[in-house]
């Protein structure tokens, strides 16, 4: 697997041409020549991230191609090769704008502070979206936060109502444990989830702003 590569955003594999390796493309041992995406075009390894066209920025008036507020564009598959072949890739965008509007929402929240109108415009020159899209994923993340706030303190409510008895007595996904009510847990988000509640250090989780977006745990995801 090529490694490096962004979180959630592309998955490549590629012949290791080790003489040890099962797999019939290495048994046959290294090329020559590198494989290549096309004909005279970049190695495989060259993964085309996009990258913002400096020509065409986020909000132009001289855009020929949108009919109203330019968002920007990106450079063409052709434009771009030739430019991580001559600038290196340091002008790529690596994460896709969910991610990076997710990353700049969960900051805040960390924080204290709303998603204001600056930081909307930032966003939105950032990831080429419009600012309507930007608060339409800031709109949807908010929502969530809520929706799971409102669910824990319903649950907490619930667990106290239940009794020490059954919250000691009740197992929780990956760790087999109890809930003793000294760590913090998160409920996912499939209706029909087995398991429901989990602790939070079981998946990694440190802060109750950490909660944005929509979970599911490996069981749900593998779920027809």
């Amino acid at each position: 697997m090529v490694k490096g590569l962004a979180s959630q955003y592309v998955f490549v594999l590629l012949p290791c041409y080790k003489h040890d390796c099962s797999h019939e493309l290495c048994g046959k041992g290294k090329p020559e020549k590198g494989r290549l995406w096309y004909e005279n075009g970049p190695p495989l390894r060259n993964i085309p991230f996009p990258i913002p066209d400096q020509k065409r920025p986020w909000g132009s008036e001289d855009c020929t191609e949108c009919q109203s507020v330019c968002s920007g564009h990106f450079l063409s598959p052709e434009d771009n090769i030739q430019h991580v072949a001559k600038h290196g890739t340091g002008d790529c965008q690596f994460s896709p704008p969910s991610e990076v509007i997710k990353s700049a929402f969960g900051k805040r929240a960390r924080q204290g502070q709303l998603m204001d109108e600056n930081t909307i415009l930032t966003l939105a020159k950032t990831t080429l979206l419009s600012k309507e899209e930007v608060q339409m994923w800031v709109d949807h993340l908010s929502c969530l936060a809520k929706h799971r706030q409102a669910g824990a303190k319903k649950a907490a409510k619930s667990r106290a109502k239940k009794g020490t008895s059954y919250t000691q007595r009740k197992l929780y996904y990956f760790c087999q444990k109890t809930d003793d009510g000294s760590q913090a847990m998160i409920a996912f988000d499939y209706p029909s989830c087995k398991f429901e509640w989990f602790h939070f250090q079981c998946v990694g989780l440190q802060e109750e702003e950490d909660l944005v977006g929509a979970w599911f745990c490996r069981s749900c995801t593998l779920a027809p």
